[in-house]
């Protein structure tokens, strides 16, 4: 299953949460109930950069698509009965809807965005599809920007020194 859920409404905040964060939990326990260690499953939930970045004009949107990484995360000791959840963070989608966002957005982030790049679609499908296919995956998140796909390394993830 792919949990894809999200809108930017920092007015009506808590319509927000129940998009962007409520409805990827549902639908992520939704999707357990028909997987089993027999079966095995993949879940993929689609975050953000600004799940991984604050960002300050969009605080609660940020919040949300932060709490999507961490559940997902949380979820990565379900892989030893077979099940895989993995998150990837697309920064802004070349499309209708992240055009649009661009458009409310602050100057001064616009154009760092615009700096940076968007990114098409096709990379966020090819870093879905490497998020399935890949095994060894469980509990990852992994950033989708204009320069390519990498996997977002947390402290406590990285190797620990025998020093």
């Amino acid at each position: 299953i792919i949990n894809n859920a999200g809108i930017g409404d920092e007015v009506n905040w808590q319509k927000t949460v129940r998009i962007n964060l409520e409805a990827v939990i549902s639908g992520t326990y939704l999707a357990l109930e028909l997987m089993s260690p027999e079966r095995g499953g993949v879940v993929i939930n689609v975050s953000s950069m600004g799940g991984i970045y604050p960002m300050p004009y969009a605080p609660v949107y940020s919040a949300t698509k932060h709490g999507v990484i961490a559940f997902t995360r949380a979820l990565k000791y379900l892989k030893s009965d077979g099940i895989r959840i993995n998150c990837i963070c697309p920064f802004v989608v070349d499309n209708a809807l992240g055009r649009a966002g661009l458009d409310i957005m602050p100057d001064k982030y616009k154009k760092e965005i615009l700096d940076l790049g968007m990114i098409t679609t096709d990379k966020v499908a090819e870093g879905i599809l490497q998020l399935i296919t890949d095994t060894t995956k469980a509990g990852a998140v992994l950033r989708a920007r204009s320069k390519g796909l990498s996997y977002h390394i947390f402290p406590e993830d990285k190797p620990k020194s025998k020093l």
